[in-house]
């Protein structure tokens, strides 16, 4: 099955080695995107999935209220803990280790 195509604007999620963030997601899209890594050559433009997390305005201020999380390793610690999440209100805190393309995260549920 092909994702769907994410409208923009895009507002992907950027943390630096050792930066943690909190959200409380209330809703989420799953689709992909064209993107271009900094470490690819200028143009090498591809298409990745990308998890789009609804935030709350007060945890995102500037508009779009949402971060697009496209991570090959983030994406599959995030999709299993989201329905629980929303469902609750539950926060998802994502800790960035490491940079480039080794960056790793750790993700945990916190209230």
């Amino acid at each position: 099955m092909e994702l769907p195509v994410l409208d923009g604007p895009m507002s992907f999620l950027e943390l630096e080695d050792g930066q943690s963030v909190t959200y409380h997601p209330w809703r989420w899209d799953r689709g992909r995107a064209l993107t271009a890594a900094p470490w690819r050559a200028p143009g090498d433009v591809r298409w990745t999935e990308v998890l789009r997390l609804h935030v709350p305005e007060s945890e995102k201020p500037m508009f779009p209220h949402y971060v697009d999380a496209g991570q090959k390793t983030l994406i599959p610690q995030l999709t299993p803990l989201l329905p629980s999440a929303v469902a609750v209100r539950q926060g998802i805190r994502i800790l960035a280790v490491g940079t480039g393309p080794k960056k790793r995260f750790s993700v945990e549920l916190v209230p």
